[in-house]
């Protein structure tokens, strides 16, 4: 999941997602999206992830996410765009506050994305863990299965 997002507007308190509690993060999500000119999300399916591959399909994202976004420099954090200007830096999140931006919206709305799912599949803990293999889902997973939004191809460390 990756946003593009084209903001001009300073908003107090947007920085890199993972150095914000859920509430900022959602609070911030709002502010940037009524803020920004342009957002737009990119996402592969777990069926693409399991077919392309984790780095192709987050390229494939990425392309989605700027399809219809115009902009004269993309600012990435620490990703290769094909055929468009960019500048990457590796913690882009934490150097550029529209990558921090970015990181906001996409992590707010994976978040939103894991809640619905959890109503689906409850036993899976996905409003708790929003996605990531805790111990808890990976019992889950034990218990029930896997579900057809999960990835075929992943593997525990």
């Amino acid at each position: 999941m990756v946003a593009a997002i084209e903001i001009t507007t300073f908003i107090p308190g947007v920085t890199d997602s993972k150095l914000l509690t859920a509430v900022e993060r959602q609070y911030l999500a709002g502010q940037i999206i009524q803020s920004a000119k342009q957002v737009s999300i990119g996402q592969a399916t777990n069926q693409e992830v399991d077919q392309l591959g984790i780095i192709a399909a987050l390229k494939k994202a990425y392309a989605i996410s700027m399809q219809n976004v115009h902009a004269d420099l993309f600012l990435t954090d620490a990703w290769s765009l094909d055929r468009r200007p960019f500048l990457r830096a590796v913690k882009g999140d934490q150097l550029f506050y529209q990558v921090a931006a970015a990181s906001i919206v996409a992590k707010v709305y994976r978040d939103q994305l894991m809640r619905v799912y959890d109503r689906f599949f409850p036993e899976y803990l996905w409003r708790q863990n929003v996605g990531y293999g805790t111990p808890a889902h990976i019992t889950a997973i034990s218990e029930f299965g896997q579900t057809p939004l999960h990835r075929q191809t992943f593997r525990r460390k």
